[in-house]
């Protein structure tokens, strides 16, 4: 049961220090990391919340973006 424990639960998110930005269901129904596959080559997966919207999302993309990822862009 232990894989299917994320997609069975909900982030609080609170101050955003634990919950994963990419990898926690904390603003839409599915986590980030699945939603938007094409953005997800982060410097690292597990960056919280907080720190990711303090420091702006662009902080964490790489600087090409590629087609689909542009495309995808939400933020």
């Amino acid at each position: 049961m232990l894989p299917r424990f994320p997609s069975l639960t909900r982030v609080q998110l609170g101050d955003g220090r634990t919950a994963s930005f990419w990898l926690d269901r904390w603003l839409l129904s599915d986590p980030l990391v699945n939603a938007f596959p094409a953005l997800f080559f982060s410097q690292s997966p597990y960056l919280c919340v907080r720190d990711v919207l303090s420091d702006g999302v662009e902080s964490v993309l790489q600087l090409r973006l590629t087609a689909v990822a542009t495309e995808s862009f939400p933020f």
